[in-house]
């Protein structure tokens, strides 16, 4: 099932941040300390899916 997932989206991340907690926090080290760990949640949830449907088939 994985590979009908790479097929039809590609291999890219999914999730792509976009500076948003620039926008939210006035400080610039809060703001990159939110961002990291918002991109390793969502590259640790991502990883978790694609294990999840790595095990599936159609079979």
């Amino acid at each position: 099932m994985i590979d009908v997932y790479y097929a039809i989206e590609g291999n890219n991340s999914c999730v792509q941040l976009r500076d948003l907690a620039n926008h939210v926090f006035s400080s610039s080290n809060a703001a990159q300390t939110v961002n990291d760990n918002m991109s390793e949640l969502f590259n640790e949830s991502e990883q978790s899916f694609f294990k999840s449907i790595s095990k599936l088939s159609f079979g």
